[in-house]
Formats: C-alpha cells, sequence, structure tokens
C-alpha cells in the first residue's frame, strides 16, 4: 500500500509525494504521471537506500524543482 506523503495542486498539475518520489500528473487527463526524480541522475540513487519520506515539492522554474525529504 502507498502512502502520500505531499499532495499539492499547481495549476492544471497535481503533484503527488510517496516514499522516495514525487510524480506529476495533469488533471485535465492527458498523459501518463511524469517523475520529477530522473532515474538517470546517479546523484540520487541515495534515495533508494533508505527509509525516506516525500515532505515538499516547489516549482523553481519550468522543468526544475526543489523536492525535500525527511528519515535519512
Amino acid at each position: 500500500m502507498i502512502q502520500i506523503q505531499f499532495m499539492d495542486v499547481w495549476g492544471e498539475r497535481l503533484v503527488v509525494g510517496y516514499g522516495c518520489t514525487f510524480v506529476m500528473y495533469t488533471i485535465t487527463g492527458d498523459g501518463g504521471p511524469n517523475s520529477l526524480i530522473s532515474p538517470d541522475d546517479s546523484q540520487l540513487k541515495f534515495l533508494s537506500h533508505g527509509p525516506v519520506d516525500s515532505m515538499l515539492a516547489v516549482e523553481l522554474a519550468d522543468g526544475e524543482f526543489l523536492l525535500a525529504f525527511s528519515g535519512m
């Protein structure tokens, strides 16, 4: 069971944080969810190695996000 730890609406987008990830959905339903964490970024691999909570997401600029985690 997935426990949602963060949820916010940014314009026509719904941002959901759970576990060690954040995903963005379009409210209009066009397309699937988009991860805000790049699986190709080797600097973020630590997120999958321990229990972390998704606490906050802030959009800084188009395509750039500040993501806050707790529990490490």
